[in-house]
């Protein structure tokens, strides 16, 4: 599951907020009334429902109000099926962390490490240490020499392992050197050297 708007894994109870499960069935003639979405162990209303053209289907529901602070479970099952397995949501957490460190950058699409290609999508990945459980791509902040990325992906945890980021690089960086910073809250990583290349140079 993920919210509707910013595809993050954090929600807060103050707003009205929604969220986005996809989902693979065997039914073929699904209603939002067959369905029967649980967040934390509550129902939810499902308020819309799509079937995509990878044979998936999408639901949007709102997320049940009494949720208290902390992660909860959603899952989802249809009136003839078997709950599925859980994901897990962040409901009023804050994102701290205690320390922030690079352990590698690279470009996102050649794997050329310490570098970025500037093609016509240019984007970079960086493995990270030291991120809280709910870091998602609406509170992690990557910049390259104080120019902001649009963070499109954060890796799932799997323990303590340094996690998978990747950005967009936008248009007005030019080819050069620059230092690569990755933040959340107050708490900032060490720079690291990153080398943007020119198509041509590269």
């Amino acid at each position: 599951m993920q919210h509707h708007t910013n595809f993050g894994v954090n929600f807060y109870s103050n707003l009205d907020e929604y969220g986005t499960c996809w989902f693979a069935t065997e039914e073929k003639a699904l209603s939002r009334a067959s369905l029967r979405p649980e967040v934390g162990g509550y129902g939810a209303q499902p308020v819309m429902l799509m079937k995509r053209e990878d044979d998936r289907w999408q639901v949007n529901f709102k997320l049940p109000p009494g949720l208290a602070p902390g992660w909860h479970e959603v899952r989802i099952a249809t009136v003839g099926s078997k709950f599925s397995e859980p994901l897990r949501i962040a409901v009023d957490l804050p994102a701290k962390a205690e320390s922030l460190a690079i352990t590698s950058v690279c470009d996102a699409k050649s794997w050329t490490p310490g570098k970025v290609h500037l093609d016509q999508d240019p984007r970079i990945s960086a493995w990270v240490a030291g991120l809280p459980e709910n870091a998602d791509r609406n509170n992690v902040r990557m910049s390259l020499s104080d120019v902001p990325l649009s963070v499109i992906y954060v890796e799932a945890p799997k323990g303590a392992e340094p996690r998978q980021l990747n950005a967009k690089i936008p248009a007005v960086i030019s080819a050069g050197e620059y230092k690569l910073t990755v933040s959340i809250g107050e708490v900032h990583a060490a720079p690291i050297a990153v080398t943007l290349e020119s198509k041509l140079n590269g």
